[in-house]
């Protein structure tokens, strides 16, 4: 008799085959312009270890693992060893048994052990957990059968969602504990005597998805990281790290910078995984002069809906929230058209499902459990089902627009193919040109190697106010040092925080002074402002007293765009008209309505010198100071469902948001410009392509993230200057008898700043010659995602170069 999974497999190869055969034998197949096939891997496997606890053995066995992947045995074998380890192997190759072997084999024999499991999100924690438990009951109801004590290993998610009395359980209880890194650095550290029962007892620290640990945010992390190190020695204990990452250039090196440790990384991965295609589909053109192409939503959804009747389970994944919405709709509409009149049509909205950002957790876990199911067929979802929540076994994954990175690129594929079965990920291009250029030029995808994830923990602005955390957690004696830090470093700062008055030096010892603990007034993701509530406020829907029922969230940073006055906020196919935005009370009021179209808001942001601190020598070629950063919703575009026409337009009022921030500024000299053999708009395309390449070069030079510095890009002459969106660049011809100076902004994307604009203006000609190099260097003719962006005339990246040329002269002088 054939193994039913035997025969659910076959059934899934013979289908997706089919599928692939329609598609490159039909007459879509000419807008497919990359067709990669990985070939299968088989298993390298190693016997299960020789000293594992029985009753963990039994366990694994009841799960049907009687043997490990190679990686698996390795990364046991390391943290045996003593060592700290990251395990940078593929999506869906068992990680999670890496770090679960040598934490239970611990707790199991060491009845006081503890081990923390640090996730980047809620949700990721509280979806790890589950797996958690159910091996730690695996394993403790073998205690009989094997003559084994009883022992116990409660699991607890520790986070804001957290009621209190299960805090307190958390507290005496917890031998496993799952949380986020704003826990541990608000609710946890400040607090440490309250767990000093299970700091003493931690013998690992669980780091998951170590890649999202990336610039300011991961610098943050490094240092919550550097203090939990230092209670733990406080209390006696000296925990060994555990993390794994997705596929980036630079894990082991980031795991480093991350605990300052050094670290054994393990890349090779022993685990099998079936055949895996990677298509490209470039959309047909509908404007061959203007180059642009048809919608790339409407063709994911056509593609989408191949794979919905091929029974296929899929992820869409989007770059916007909104166009998830769109797609949501869409896909649905396109799929009732052509259902039977005897099917229901709540039927349409289990097989499709949107997740984003912004869903109340009901509708999340309910997303969730219908993929494990197999209820739903395909769930259009933003980088919120990019980690690795459990949401079962997915054969495609469809990319709606270039997702921004390779690595985001891979990370994304990977969640197709979770068993052996053939896997197919395809990237759907916009008319936007980065996406034209990856569509164009396969071998930037796969011939290059994942980005870099970069930290810096020793920026002054996040050392200082971290040290007065760690300060407040434990007094800070003279010799002692801190992270990377040594002794003399280390009594350097602390000197400046006690002539600052924020530290009180006792003799060699150093104390925190003030009232409240400091951790709270540190922020490690950038401001933390309250999210929008959405409140429907029709007499269906509003319980009886309400004033209306809470449908979902949305950042604070989002609002103003997607809750403006008569917005369409969209939510899984359904409609709801924005009533009134209540900007004191962070609430927007919603009807629902039934239209057949949806809103995109025009914004409209732009920055201004507010003043001058420091500036080059002899020249205005360089400029440090504090600038005003205004972002306003200006009005809103109506577009058709499923033809994409703009039908109207509308006006917004409302106020803007405002930020003040530092800033470098650099200008090529006009009369260097002049100079230039080429026109306005050649000269301001290579502009803008020198901004790109400044902004890179930036990003190298800080080892930040290009999320935390801003770009904006001007005449010198300007009052106020439009910040980069989108690739595009609006400036104003001069009148005759001027001269155009090109002046480009990076700022901090934090309010008041936090010191990177100041170490740009530091180190201004270092940063312009690594433009100039990484320009000099790339091998691309007409621009590229790694240097000046795509799509540029053929004067654009010679030009660019000739203008960071002038400005290296201009400092130099």
């Amino acid at each position: 008799m054939t193994h039913p999974h035997k025969i659910a497999v076959e059934n899934q190869r013979s289908q997706l085959a089919a599928l692939l055969d329609a598609w490159g034998n039909g007459p879509q197949r000419r807008h497919f312009c990359c067709l990669e096939s990985l070939p299968a891997r088989s298993a390298e496997y190693c016997a299960l270890p020789a000293e594992l606890d029985q009753r963990l053995v039994e366990a694994l066995r009841s799960r049907g693992i009687t043997q490990l992947y190679r990686h698996q045995a390795e990364a046991y074998r390391a943290v045996q060893a003593g060592n700290h380890v990251v395990i940078a192997t593929p999506t869906a190759s068992g990680k999670t048994l890496c770090y679960s072997l040598p934490v239970f084999q611990r707790l199991l024999n060491e009845p006081r052990a503890t081990a923390l499991y640090l996730f980047p999100t809620k949700a990721l924690a509280r979806d790890q957990v589950s797996e958690a438990r159910a091996l730690a009951n695996a394993a403790l109801g073998q205690e009989a059968s094997v003559g084994q004590p009883q022992a116990e290993i409660g699991v607890v998610v520790y986070d804001g969602d957290t009621p209190v009395d299960q805090r307190r359980v958390a507290r005496r209880r917890a031998r496993i504990l799952a949380t986020n890194p704003d826990m541990l650095h608000t609710g946890i550290l400040p607090h440490h005597p309250a767990w000093s029962s299970f700091l003493a007892g931690l013998r690992y620290v669980v780091i998951d998805e170590l890649h999202v640990y990336r610039g300011v945010f991961g610098s943050h992390v490094a240092h919550v990281l550097r203090r939990l190190d230092r209670i733990a020695r406080f209390y006696g204990a000296a925990p060994i790290t555990i993390c794994s990452s997705a596929t980036i250039a630079n894990p082991d090196q980031l795991a480093e910078r991350l605990i300052g440790q050094r670290v054994v990384c393990l890349r090779e991965s022993g685990a099998p995984s079936g055949p895996r295609h990677f298509w490209v589909y470039n959309p047909p053109l509908v404007d061959r002069a203007l180059g642009l192409r048809q919608n790339y939503i409407k063709s994911t959804c056509e593609l989408t809906e191949d794979l919905i009747a091929a029974e296929i389970d899929s992820l869409v994944f989007c770059r916007t929230r909104l166009a998830v919405e769109v797609m949501v709709r869409q896909l649905r509409d396109r799929l009732a058209a052509a259902l039977p009149a005897d099917r229901p049509a709540e039927l349409v909205h289990q097989m499709v499902r949107g997740y984003r950002g912004g869903y109340l957790p009901a509708r999340r876990r309910a997303v969730e459990s219908g993929l494990k199911a197999g209820q739903t067929q395909a769930v259009v979802t933003t980088s919120a089902l990019e980690l690795g929540i459990d949401i079962g076994n997915i054969d495609a994954v469809v990319l709606a627009g270039w997702p921004g990175s390779r690595a985001a690129a891979w990370q994304r594929a990977g969640r197709a193919g979770r068993r052996l079965n053939p896997s197919l990920a395809l990237l759907v291009a916009s008319s936007a040109a980065t996406d034209q250029f990856v569509a164009e030029h396969s071998d930037y995808l796969f011939g290059q190697q994942p980005e870099h994830a970069r930290i810096d923990p020793d920026n002054a602005s996040i050392l200082v106010p971290q040290i007065k955390c760690a300060a407040y957690e434990l007094p800070f004696a003279r010799q002692e040092t801190y992270g990377e830090l040594g002794a003399e470093e280390t009594a350097e700062v602390l000197d400046c925080l006690a002539d600052a008055q924020q530290l009180h030096r006792d003799g060699d010892a150093f104390h925190f002074v003030g009232d409240a603990f400091p951790a709270a007034g540190v922020s490690l993701r950038g401001p933390a402002a309250e999210n929008f509530l959405v409140v429907r406020t029709d007499n269906d829907a509003a319980p009886s007293g309400s004033q209306g029922q809470i449908i979902a969230e949305v950042d604070y940073d989002d609002a103003p765009q997607e809750l403006h006055d008569h917005a369409i906020y969209q939510l899984e196919g359904q409609q709801f008209e924005v009533l009134r935005l209540d900007h004191d009370n962070h609430k927007a009021f919603v009807r629902r309505v039934d239209v057949d179209y949806y809103t995109d808001a025009l914004t409209q942001t732009r920055i201004r010198v507010l003043r001058t601190d420091q500036q080059h020598p002899r020249t205005a070629a360089a400029n440090l100071g504090e600038i005003h950063l205004e972002t306003r919703v200006t009005g809103f575009k109506k577009i058709k469902h499923h033809t994409h026409e703009n039908v109207g337009f509308g006006d917004v009022v409302q106020p803007e948001r405002q930020m003040h921030t530092s800033a470098l500024w650099v200008s090529v000299p006009g009369t260097q410009v002049a100079l230039v053999d080429a026109t306005f708009a050649e000269i301001a395309e290579a502009a803008l392509g020198m901004s790109r390449t400044l902004h890179t070069a930036a990003t190298l030079l800080l080892m930040g993230d290009g999320g935390d510095i801003g770009r904006a890009i001007g005449d010198a002459r300007a009052d106020w200057f439009p910040v980069v969106s989108r690739g595009q660049l609006a400036v104003s011809e001069p009148l005759d008898g001027q001269q155009f100076s090109p002046t480009v902004f990076l700022y901090d994307r934090f309010p008041g700043g936090i010191g990177l604009a100041e170490r740009l203006f530091e180190d201004r000609l270092l940063l312009v010659a690594r433009a100039k190099t990484l320009l000099e260097r790339c091998g691309c003719e007409r621009g590229c995602p790694a240097c000046i962006g795509p799509g540029g005339s053929g004067r654009a990246k010679p030009t660019a170069l000739l203008l960071l040329r002038y400005l290296q002269l201009a400092l130099a002088s």
